[in-house]
């Protein structure tokens, strides 16, 4: 059995990294009153790093791409359990990309 490579951003510099903060900008932005499929509530917890709450914690599909693993970020219904799965490189493309600025006219 080979061993993964590591698991890597798409330019495959660094290791794909999520912090806490960005997954909720990330959630309320493009999920914000996602209900739960199972019991309807939208209470979720989003997982984090033993020893960082700062960094969120990833997990392999079990998926790859050209050697190289599939990253998701699961958030827990705090009501019911149930995982959700977000594809890590989606989320990070968005962190990413520019982000148009509103102006209130006041």
């Amino acid at each position: 059995m080979s061993e993964d490579k590591p698991v890597a951003s798409p330019d495959g510099n660094e290791p794909f990294k999520i912090s806490f903060d960005e997954a909720v900008s990330f959630f309320q932005a493009v999920c914000d009153d996602a209900l739960c499929s199972a019991c309807g509530t939208a209470e979720w917890e989003i997982p984090t790093i033993k020893g960082d709450d700062n960094i969120c914690a990833l997990k392999k599909s079990g998926l790859s791409v050209n050697g190289r693993s599939i990253l998701n970020l699961e958030i827990e219904c705090l009501n019911c359990g149930l995982l959700r799965a977000h594809r890590v490189a989606r989320i990070r493309e968005w962190i990413d990309s520019p982000k148009s600025v509103e102006i209130d006219d006041e």
